[in-house]
């Protein structure tokens, strides 16, 4: 069932990083961030109170504001590099946020096969390669940067907040939310900017919003069932996603090389899920 969980939540958070890249584009990244979060609070809120498991300690807030604070730097990071650059190559790179998870899950005693380990390094050279036709400069180089940054902060975020929804999921993930539209409410007041929304955009907000808030649900719920390593793995394959819409919807090409780094990418997660 973890499994199951994991890789539903790569498609929900496929889609909504799809919307998000296209919505970039006229949209402040920042902008889209913090209203979906808010979305995803008050989504939490409802399912929280209607199932009657909504509660706190001091271990869920501590564990909600700290994932609140690299989510929503992670998101604003993610949603710029979309809207900048190939949306195909961008998520490949920031799959490999799953290094975090295991690095931590090995820092604490866990032990990890030889074919987890081989899974990691065909990660992050498939990765690596996957980036590397864009490197030679502008938007694009700049966009694979802030892909990289943004696969840290996801891998952390994910690790903060298996803390705090072990011992209680949707108030964890509640206080996440707010944290996350609280900051970015901050920086709008403070630069007196909306990021460029508007009321058509709404609606695709709205979904981007509720499509997070089912992602983290199930990585939550995952994470209580199985290995945060092996479901980390799991739940970052929306790359898939994001290249298949792209190709689809938007027509979007990539080159031979990066094709064969996203199989490789993915192969990687699969060894990694395996050992």
């Amino acid at each position: 069932m973890a499994a199951v969980l994991a890789l539903l939540s790569s498609l929900l958070v496929g889609s909504s990083d799809f919307l998000a890249g296209r919505l970039g584009r006229d949209v402040s990244a920042w902008a889209i961030a913090g209203v979906a979060s808010a979305v995803a609070a008050v989504v939490f809120v409802i399912v929280g109170f209607a199932t009657q498991s909504m509660a706190f300690d001091h271990i869920d807030v501590r564990a909600g504001v700290l994932t609140g604070v690299f989510l929503v730097v992670a998101n604003g990071l993610y949603y710029s590099a979309l809207a900048r650059g190939t949306m195909g190559v961008v998520g490949g790179i920031v799959a490999t946020l799953v290094i975090v998870p295991v690095v931590v899950s090995l820092t604490h005693g866990v032990n990890l096969s030889t074919t987890t380990l081989v899974g990691i390094g065909v990660t992050l050279a498939s990765a690596i390669l996957l980036g590397a036709p864009e490197m030679r400069g502008g938007t694009k180089g700049t966009a694979v940067l802030l892909a990289a940054a943004a696969a840290i902060l996801y891998g952390l975020s994910e690790v903060t907040d298996d803390v705090g929804s072990s011992d209680n999921l949707y108030g964890t993930l509640m206080v996440m939310e707010i944290t996350a539209a609280v900051i970015v409410g901050v920086l709008g007041l403070v630069t007196r900017s909306t990021g460029g929304l508007r009321r058509s955009a709404m609606p695709t907000l709205l979904v981007i919003g509720v499509f997070n808030a089912g992602s983290w649900a199930c990585f939550a719920e995952a994470t209580t069932m199985g290995d945060l390593a092996e479901v980390s793995v799991l739940s970052s394959l929306g790359p898939v996603v994001i290249t298949l819409l792209a190709f689809f919807v938007l027509k979007q090409k990539l080159q031979p090389i990066q094709i064969v780094a996203l199989s490789g990418v993915l192969a990687g997660s699969a060894l990694v899920s395996l050992g």
